[in-house]
């Protein structure tokens, strides 16, 4: 699990982490994993990191009927 007490992130909510992700990769962001999803709590995520090492995690809502 990437939660660790005492640790925070920012979480941003995005309709499409794929599409996000390549537009910050275009940019040259940092990429801390591939975009994975968790069934439980109906979302797929991936997460990055800014130039001075803070964690950002995309967050796009899955299921529901939305197709992948």
């Amino acid at each position: 699990s990437l939660t660790v007490n005492g640790y925070n992130h920012v979480c941003l909510s995005v309709d499409d982490v794929d599409a996000a992700l390549e537009e910050l990769r275009a940019r040259g962001v940092d990429i801390v994993n591939p975009p994975f999803e968790i069934d439980d709590i109906s979302a797929r995520l991936a997460f990055f990191r800014d130039p001075w090492g803070n964690m950002f995690e995309l967050s796009e809502r899955t299921g529901d009927g939305h197709a992948h």
